[in-house]
């Protein structure tokens, strides 16, 4: 009878399909890897059968690669949606399988999507397809293992000046192809692992990891999803020869990586980097190999190797590693296995041990949940804009931390952005221009919201800007301040026809035309910063902008002329202490008349006393 997922309780594995007898006629079904190359037109429905492997009892995985060089194994971050969506059609109408990979060392240079790269887009075709693979694969590179090659640079290298697929980028792309496949009916318990990151390759460099190490690529990208937010996970590990002796070497790396297996054992600088609570997750080895093509002998290499896997899932307490899969039995490159007698050998006396992996090795740890953990589901898009323009789009959130978020009271729930340029530095937005957009509802623990009218003022500001969305509980923190991943996307912001200029951060004014041109070729030195905007002077009738030291004027179309603002300073001080003069005496008159009012009320008060005693002045008593 068929496992649920299609699995396989062994741990022997073949990349490709071909050599699957062998597993058959030691009656050890193991597994058996596919990769395909999928694209991302979400309108192609193009799928695979797989069953008659699973339906044999094979445990089948599926990478799901965007394409292959220079296509991405991901495509760039505004198709991720879209690849999402394939993903979803590819497994819909796939059957025979439920465990998925998405993508493939995404941190080797040469799987970086090369821009303006379309050949992933393919037209629909039904539903059924052949698999296809490249006749050149970038394994060929020397820099696949760039951490291997410092001071040795090599003239073979691809996608080095491509934009890098950062953690953040894919934990994005996967979270979006996940929710994708578990969306379809009968996948909803589908296994979606995250793809295997290449071992002793520092190409990929961000804040955090200055130095590229894989290892912490890797983890970053776990501690991202987190345990509720992944199924698993797939690895690559290899020896740099055939001796057996090198799978089991604790041989290090140098310098600054010296804490780094050189040997097979790099796959165990990946298990020991798996955050705890993700410890029970199932790990898959999906490729393992001699890196360079196997020498055909019967040295125990195969053996030692699975001898290896076994003794880790043996030890109490291990994170289990559900399969070791040989790269590769078909003859699309040259490290295929097939009509090598010798290593089939190896192979066979390897099956004949019937290594399995252990169920319930380890018990989920309950996860415990972030105060501010907002999951962005769907939303984003904007990826080109004029300064100054607002735009509108919708998100969806899903609430996984322990918090309510709350539509309205004291500190409310609102979805808003901060900007930042090139540089890492703060874009200014005025505070009327910084939207933030309200909760339709409360939202509780686990529920999913989604967020319309979500508007956003792009900034007087240009080049491609990061913008980045996250919840902010109003007045209390910003989510990312607290740990969450917020939703980031890259703004390619080109000035507006009217705004083009510089906009003086200082004291908010844009310079623009032939006044930025004075502007930046005197300095703030002689000119000082803008304090007006530019506007036509009523006297002079010319194009006129105020600077703290100097006025300038357009006096002939593009040229400027600077006025002399100290005698206009000291005609309007002699003018102001004019008046200054003229309102004290003014203020003296005043005070003159307040006290000549005071005498003529008191004399009127005095008479009309007089006139209510009869007008006749009372005896006096003696």
């Amino acid at each position: 009878m068929a496992r649920p997922l299609l699995d396989s309780e062994f741990i022997y594995g073949l990349h490709d399909s071909g050599g699957e007898d062998l597993m058959r006629a030691a009656r050890r079904p193991g597994w058996i890897v596919f990769s395909e190359r999928i694209g991302h037109n979400p309108r192609d429905f193009g799928s695979r059968d797989y069953s008659q492997w699973s339906g044999d009892d094979f445990g089948v995985i599926v990478r799901l690669n965007n394409g292959y060089e220079p296509e991405g194994t991901i495509p760039a971050a505004d198709q991720y949606q879209d690849f999402a969506r394939r993903c979803g059609n590819f497994v819909r109408n796939s059957d025979g399988c439920h465990i998925w990979i998405i993508g493939n060392e995404m941190n080797f240079a040469a799987e970086r999507p090369a821009p303006g790269s379309r050949r992933a887009m393919r037209p629909p075709r039904g539903v059924k397809r052949d698999p296809d693979e490249p006749d050149w694969t970038p394994r060929e590179l020397p820099d696949r293992f760039s951490a291997l090659q410092e001071g040795r640079r090599s003239r073979r290298t691809r996608g080095v000046d491509r934009d890098p697929i950062t953690p953040e980028m894919y934990v994005r792309c996967y979270r979006l192809c996940r929710e994708a496949i578990h969306s379809q009916p009968g996948h909803e318990d589908d296994q979606v692992l995250v793809g295997p990151v290449a071992p002793w390759n520092n190409q990929t460099q961000y804040p955090g990891n200055e130095q590229g190490d894989w290892v912490t690529y890797f983890a970053d990208i776990l501690s991202a999803l987190g345990a509720v937010q992944c199924d698993g996970f797939a690895l690559h590990t290899y020896t740099h020869g055939s001796d057996a002796a090198l799978v089991t070497s604790d041989a290090t790396m140098e310098a600054p990586f010296e804490e780094r297996h050189y040997q097979f054992r790099a796959y165990r600088d990946f298990m020991q980097a798996v955050p705890q609570s993700m410890r029970h997750l199932p790990a898959y080895i999906t490729e393992t190999g001699q890196i360079d093509e196997w020498e055909d002998v019967n040295a125990g290499w195969v053996q030692a190797a699975y001898q290896e896997i076994e003794d880790w899932n043996e030890q109490e307490g291990n994170q289990q590693i559900h399969a070791l899969v040989l790269y590769r039995w078909s003859r699309h490159d040259k490290w295929y296995i097939d009509g090598k007698p010798n290593v089939i050998e190896d192979f066979k006396e390897a099956l004949g041990k019937g290594y399995k992996w252990r169920v319930g090795a380890v018990k989920p740890v309950p996860p415990q949940l972030s105060e501010y953990k907002a999951v962005f589901v769907q939303g984003g898009g904007l990826h080109a804009a004029e300064a100054g323009q607002t735009l509108v789009t919708h998100f969806v959130v899903r609430n996984e931390g322990a918090k309510l978020w709350r539509k309205g009271g004291k500190n409310p729930v609102r979805l808003g952005t901060r900007w930042q340029n090139e540089a890492g530095q703060a874009v200014f937005v005025a505070p009327e221009s910084d939207f933030r957009t309200a909760l339709p509802s409360d939202v509780k623990t686990g529920e999913t919201v989604t967020i319309d009218h979500v508007k956003v003022k792009i900034p007087l500001a240009e080049g491609n800007l990061r913008l980045t969305w996250d919840l902010v509980e109003e007045d209390v923190t910003w989510f990312a301040d607290q740990g969450n991943t917020p939703f980031v996307e890259t703004v390619n912001v080109t000035p507006s026809p009217e705004m083009q200029g510089f906009f003086e951060p200082a004291t908010k004014k844009w310079v623009r035309g032939p006044f930025l041109d004075a502007y930046r070729l005197y300095g703030l030195d002689v000119t000082g910063y803008p304090l007006t905007d530019q506007y036509v002077d009523a006297a002079s009738k010319l194009q006129t902008q105020y600077f703290q030291r100097v006025a300038m004027e357009e006096h002939s179309p593009g040229r400027i002329r600077f006025r002399l603002v100290g005698q206009e300073a000291l005609l309007a001080q002699t003018e102001i202490d004019g008046l200054t003069a003229d309102i004290a005496r003014l203020t003296a008159d005043i005070d003159q008349l307040h006290r000549e009012i005071q005498a003529l009320q008191e004399a009127l008060k005095d008479a009309q006393q007089n006139k209510e005693d009869g007008g006749v002045p009372k005896p006096a008593i003696e």
